[in-house]
């Protein structure tokens, strides 16, 4: 199985439907973005400074999104920690 968004009227229509079945006050809703760091332990010297976040520790940001089932969706994580 791949990650990827809905491609078809019909699996875009299922995915909405599955959001408004959860709480009626989101329509027309196809996923729940979250994003979060992830911590990394090994990096070279050279881009360290890169990968140290907000909180002083080295990090990767990733963001998820799901759909209404729970599947994950879409998944970005190729930014340095220190990346807004």
């Amino acid at each position: 199985m791949y990650i990827r968004f809905p491609h078809t009227v019909d699996e875009l229509v299922k995915v909405k439907r599955k959001y408004s079945d959860i709480d009626a006050a989101l329509p027309n809703v196809v996923g729940a973005v979250d994003g979060t760091h992830i911590r990394l332990t090994l990096l070279r010297k050279e881009e360290e400074s890169l990968f140290v976040n907000r909180k002083q520790y080295h990090s990767i940001n990733a963001q998820i999104i799901c759909d209404g089932d729970l599947l994950i969706r879409n998944v970005v994580a190729r930014f340095p920690g220190i990346t807004h």
